[in-house]
């Protein structure tokens, strides 16, 4: 195989320089894996219609790799062989795959007894309560009652039903998920998604004929029943292979199933997130503007102050330099020209002098009016 090493950089020159779907053609990855890989490694994609506008001459500018990630820095990609399908694995191929390697795990033991041995507790309830509701049948079936496993069997089942039930949940919590009841039903929590299952017997409807009237009845088959989800979401039957025979492909979907949950919750979390994020940057965006402003506008006030205050003493300087032209330095003159100094010494920013009755006026509305 012809491994190629591309660093992030490298990568988003490449996805960059070529449309997703004929690297996909050229390496051995799908559009849509490059694609993930590309989110995870905080690759900027290109927007639709970016090829289009550069076949037509029209501008498509790139965004900028960002520097903030702190995440994987190289992959690897394999180039694609001569002749070799671009079609990626199969769902049920990558199940298959998940299959046989739980099969192949000696730790895993999915063989369910013939023989109920050291029960798991929620079954221990279960088997109570079936033996109780065995008394009081509906269709031919008892059923657990609530707060108890979702088993519906008729009376003959009850052991196989129970058997099975103890062997999926005992691989289930060694590899690491948790079972529990809540209310009327048993949840399986995968990757922290909750799985709803039940086991139950089929039916077979049967026209009964009482020689006066003929009625509908459903009557037990024996045959069990696994349900994943809350509808018709994925059933597992007794057929060409016992429910207890398909218990590796049930653990596999139920992983896989899992898995794909929470997938969607995260990427429906960070869409839910998304807006919070953009109008939480834009309020710190509108509140560093606003200081900005409020900050600038102490410089302007304290430049204005500067300008002013140099202003004064020019002023004072010229009164100063026409009474000793005229002649005319007089002792109230000197004490005023004194007295100005201090006031301009006091409203000079880099100065600020303290004045004995002038403290107040730095009061914003005194300044409004000196300003």
């Amino acid at each position: 195989m012809d491994n190629i090493h591309f660093t992030r950089k490298e990568l988003y020159d490449l996805v960059w320089k070529e449309p997703l779907l004929t690297l996909s053609k050229k390496y051995d990855i799908s559009d849509v894996g490059l694609r993930k890989v590309c989110i995870r490694m905080n690759i900027p994609l290109l927007k639709a219609g970016h090829w289009q506008k550069l076949r037509y001459g029209k501008k498509s500018p790139a965004k900028a790799l960002p520097k903030d990630h702190t995440g994987d820095e190289k992959m690897i990609l394999r180039l694609r062989q001569e002749g070799e399908s671009i079609k990626g694995p199969s769902q049920k191929s990558i199940l298959s795959e998940l299959q046989k390697k739980n099969e192949s795990d000696p730790k895993l033991d999915m063989r369910v007894a013939e023989k109920l041995t050291n029960p798991d507790k929620l079954i221990v309830e279960a088997r109570n309560s079936l033996t109780e509701r065995s008394k009081y049948l509906n269709n031919g079936l008892a059923w657990c009652s609530i707060d108890h496993l979702s088993i519906k069997v008729s009376p003959g089942n009850i052991s196989r039903a129970l058997r099975f039930m103890d062997k999926l949940i005992k691989v289930l919590k060694m590899r690491g998920h948790e079972v529990y009841v809540r209310h009327d039903s048993t949840y399986v929590v995968i990757e922290k998604e909750e799985i709803m299952i039940s086991l139950r017997e089929t039916l077979k409807r049967e026209l009964v004929d009482d020689g006066r009237w003929k009625t509908a009845k459903d009557t037990p088959t024996g045959l069990l029943c696994l349900k994943m989800g809350r509808y018709n979401d994925k059933e597992w039957k007794d057929g060409k292979q016992t429910l207890e025979e398909q218990l590796p492909q049930i653990i596999v979907r139920l992983e896989t199933e899992g898995k794909q949950l929470r997938e969607r919750s995260l990427r429906r979390e960070k869409e839910r997130l998304e807006p919070q994020e953009a109008e939480r940057i834009r309020k710190e965006l509108e509140k560093r503007q606003e200081k900005e402003l409020e900050d600038f506008k102490g410089i302007l006030q304290q430049a204005s102050r500067l300008h002013k205050a140099t202003t004064i003493r020019t002023y004072i300087d010229k009164v100063e330099a026409h009474a000793a032209e005229k002649g005319n330095v007089t002792e109230d003159i000197v004490e005023w020209l004194a007295w100005a100094r201090k006031k301009a010494d006091w409203y000079d920013p880099l100065i600020e002098c303290e004045d004995d009755l002038l403290y107040w006026s730095l009061d914003k509305n005194v300044q409004c009016w000196l300003n």
